[in-house]
């Protein structure tokens, strides 16, 4: 996907920031935070100092960037394999098509949205699934918003997934 550098901000936020925010409340519900504590860590972050401020979006971005490396992996190892599988190729045609579409990627802005979207919907399907099974510990209404959150996006990633499997399949039939 070519990126246009007036997206760059965009992307990040929406494929780093956000989901590492949830993961970051993960941890802190995991790690047992009360509401007091909540509050308190609020208001440090109202009043924050650039220091301070800097290690809250730092914590964002790492936790995020964690998001990111667990969905590449599970793209590679799982969506990849049930995409091609979907598509009716085998994993080395479904890598050819890929390899190939990639070497010689076309400038189309709907289909750097799809894969806009397919990043965020799966990292925020992630991070709230994630964030949904430390909330049991917490509530289990809760908990299941967001488990129910989490699966409903990851599955409309799945579909964009999918989607960006066909185009590539489509363009290495026309270019091959």
């Amino acid at each position: 996907m070519k990126t246009q550098v007036t997206a760059f901000g965009f992307e990040v936020l929406v494929t780093y920031l956000l989901p590492g925010i949830l993961a970051t409340m993960a941890v802190l519900v995991w790690h047992g935070i009360d509401i007091e504590g909540a509050k308190k860590l609020v208001a440090w972050a109202q009043d924050a100092q650039f220091l301070s401020s800097f290690l809250l979006l730092a914590s964002f971005t790492l936790f995020g960037a964690l998001i990111a490396s667990l969905q590449a992996f599970i793209e590679a190892n799982f969506l990849d394999w049930l995409t091609s599988r979907m598509l009716d190729k085998d994993q080395t045609q479904f890598n050819v098509e890929w390899n190939h579409y990639i070497n010689n990627l076309p400038e189309n802005s709907y289909i750097s949205r799809v894969a806009l979207y397919f990043q965020f919907e799966t990292r925020i399907g992630l991070a709230s699934l994630i964030l949904g099974f430390t909330l049991f510990k917490v509530s289990l209404i809760h908990a299941g918003v967001f488990i129910l959150l989490g699966l409903v996006f990851y599955w409309i990633g799945s579909l964009h997934h999918r989607e960006l499997g066909a185009f590539r399949e489509s363009f290495y039939n026309e270019h091959a």
